[in-house]
């Protein structure tokens, strides 16, 4: 990954990596319609890239790739594809990404800097998110070794 992608991602950049975590709790429906929970460990892997151009709209992102397993299973019971993208022109983040199920989503949002704090903040969209900056949504993983 080269420092100019690196400079510019925007609120993107400090995801750039290989994260693991063990501390997953996936509550869902169990076959018999009432709450299953199953502990998880995950692995996401955000590689930059960009600039994507279009006109007059150049786009920097992380491509990423998610895998959870639950805790002692060989096999995952769930991975996700896709692009967390970045707009500085229009201070937005895009995330488009699909699951293995066929289900796929696209989302967006605004961000901006906080003055205060060296943090970017939602100003809107990407629920349920919105509410908190990306470092807290990332606060579970931490990078990994081949970092």
């Amino acid at each position: 990954m080269t420092d100019e992608i690196i400079k510019n991602l925007g609120p993107l950049a400090p995801l750039a990596g290989v994260w693991e975590g063990e501390k997953g709790d996936d509550k869902a429906p169990d076959d018999d319609r009432g709450v299953a929970t199953n502990k998880f460990r995950e692995r996401i892997t955000f590689e930059p890239m960009g600039p994507v151009n279009n006109h007059e709209q150049a786009l920097y992102g992380l491509r990423y790739a998610t895998t959870a397993w639950r805790v002692g299973a060989p096999n995952p019971f769930h991975e996700e594809l896709g692009y967390w993208l970045w707009d500085a022109k229009a201070k937005q983040v895009l995330r488009c990404f699909i699951v293995s199920r066929g289900v796929t989503s696209s989302l967006g949002g605004l961000w901006r800097r906080m003055p205060s704090r060296s943090s970017w903040w939602p100003m809107s969209g990407l629920k349920p998110m919105a509410s908190v900056p990306i470092n807290f949504w990332m606060r579970s993983l931490k990078p990994s070794a081949t970092n």
